[in-house]
């Protein structure tokens, strides 16, 4: 009777990871159309096809059916399957930390002026052709706002004030470029400032936001060197890297430290009894 009704039980749990299975095939390769029809949209020149609800319903159908995932191939409960659990709950925290950044993050870019490079010669040019004393300071003073990058008018307040006041670029032999470095001012509230150094790959971390040291661009018109800068706010930062943290981790335990199949551990089990035995024998 226990047997039966064991076989019953199991019978209907396969059925309903059966079911499960299907749904997951299903929401897949409904995602791998709308990715293939959003790609060709937006080659097509459609705007917004990577904003908003397309995307967010895409991330959507990915997290339920990564969720299915864990369900419908419920792996065997020992220690090796945290790598299989890792691996899933990796990538749905991954994906949820994109959905964020793409409805709150911002990524824009800035090319403010060199101080250092704003010579007193540039400044009576500049005056000369018009420019006044205030256009030449507020080009020479502290920045906290700055355009986004998507075209619009929109202004981002960054929240603190800033400034470029030094470059310096180093140069292979053949003349190529080497290392930049920028010196960046900081405008403290209490009216003090700091200077932090900005270099490629390494950018600044400041109120939320991130500054990464691009280029040095084209000199201006007048002459004075420009600095370009990309600035990126991503609120969801924490849950992006630990998805993929998780999803590392699981990857290495899944593909790197195999499981023992039952019959190995009963074979190592018997033969730790025998050699038991033997041992009790021989004494």
């Amino acid at each position: 009777m226990k047997k039966t009704t064991r076989k019953t039980a199991n019978g209907a749990r396969a059925a309903i990871h059966r079911g499960l299975a299907l749904v997951l095939y299903m929401l897949l390769a409904a995602d791998a159309a709308a990715l293939l029809l959003m790609t060709i949209l937006a080659s097509a020149g459609v705007g917004g096809v990577w904003e908003g609800a397309p995307i967010a319903a895409v991330l959507a159908a990915l997290g339920i059916a990564l969720s299915i995932a864990v369900v419908a191939f419920n792996p065997k409960k020992n220690f090796y399957s945290i790598g299989f659990y890792a691996l899933h709950f990796g990538i749905i925290l991954f994906l949820l930390g994109s959905f964020i950044y793409s409805q709150s993050g911002v990524m824009t870019h800035t090319s403010p002026p060199n101080v250092e490079s704003i010579t007193p010669v540039m400044e009576y040019q500049m005056m000369q052709n018009g420019a006044s004393d205030r256009a030449i300071s507020t080009l020479k003073g502290y920045y906290n706002r700055v355009k986004k990058s998507d075209g619009s008018e929109d202004i981002t307040d960054l929240g603190f004030n800033f400034r470029i006041i030094s470059f310096e670029t180093e140069l292979y032999e053949d003349g190529a470029p080497k290392h930049y470095e920028a010196t960046v001012e900081f405008l403290n509230t209490d009216g003090s400032t700091d200077q932090k150094a900005l270099t490629v790959n390494h950018p600044i971390y400041r109120n939320g936001w991130k500054i990464y040291l691009m280029d040095v661009g084209a000199n201006s018109a007048y002459g004075f060197q420009e600095v370009r800068l990309m600035l990126k706010s991503d609120p969801a930062e924490p849950l992006s890297n630990a998805g993929i943290i998780l999803t590392v981790t699981g990857t290495f335990l899944m593909c790197f430290i195999r499981p023992r199949s039952k019959s190995a551990a009963k074979a190592n089990k018997k033969e730790k009894l025998s050699s038991a035995n033997k041992g009790g024998e021989a004494i």
